[in-house]
């Protein structure tokens, strides 16, 4: 999509492979518009500064987690502040510490530990699939530490939100089709709510934009 809108893109993933779908993607939608591709973690991204430059992106996007690989954010979001302009954005969707639809259903079942799993320090082994293998090193993170982690790299927040709050996560999908007239009920107040402070804290995950100041 970004590419469709005109703007040029550097890629960057850890998978060789995922990397190579995303890079197809971008190249189908518009010719010109991949600048490169680098199989690299999150916090070696400071490498790019030698290819690019000081402040020469506009903008930066992580999406659902892709971060919660990393046991360290500082390096990534210090990376990510020399790549990018001043008033430059920073948009990133993490795996959040508080899901109370998870904990509830845990809770429900009598697995208290897979309740607490998200409030250590890490890594927990997960799902990266419902029903699939726990064979992803998984550190999670709260909207407030992610927060507090960029601003020490010069960013500040201008919005956020839960993703989702009163809906389940993915692992837990099958309740909504159980459920549809429930959730179908829920979803206005899914939507309204979800940027409240203290709501936009909960969820699956949460979604973030910072600015580089």
């Amino acid at each position: 999509r970004l590419a469709a809108q005109g703007h040029s893109l550097a890629l960057v993933d850890p998978s060789s492979q995922l990397l190579e779908l995303a890079c197809q993607k971008v190249e189908q939608t518009r010719a010109g518009a991949l600048l490169g591709r680098y199989v690299l973690p999150g916090r070696e991204v400071a490498q790019l500064v030698q290819t690019y430059g000081e402040a020469s992106f506009d903008g930066a996007y992580s999406s659902f987690g892709a971060l919660n690989c990393e046991p360290h954010l500082e390096p990534v979001f210090e990376g990510l502040r020399r790549l990018l302009k001043p008033g430059g954005h920073l948009v990133l969707s993490l795996i959040g510490r508080y899901c109370p639809t998870e904990v509830g259903w845990f809770l429900l079942h009598g697995q208290v530990e897979e309740a607490a799993r998200r409030l250590g320090p890490g890594p927990v082994m997960a799902a990266a699939f419902p029903k699939g293998p726990k064979d992803v090193a998984t550190y999670y993170v709260s909207l407030g530490e992610c927060t507090r982690l960029l601003a020490r790299a010069r960013f500040e927040r201008v919005h956020a939100e839960a993703m989702p709050w009163l809906w389940p996560p993915p692992g837990l999908d099958f309740l909504v089709r159980r459920h549809p007239l429930l959730f179908g009920a829920l979803r206005r107040l899914e939507e309204r709510g979800a940027g409240l402070p203290g709501v936009r804290n909960l969820g699956d995950h949460f979604l973030g934009v910072w600015r580089a100041t």
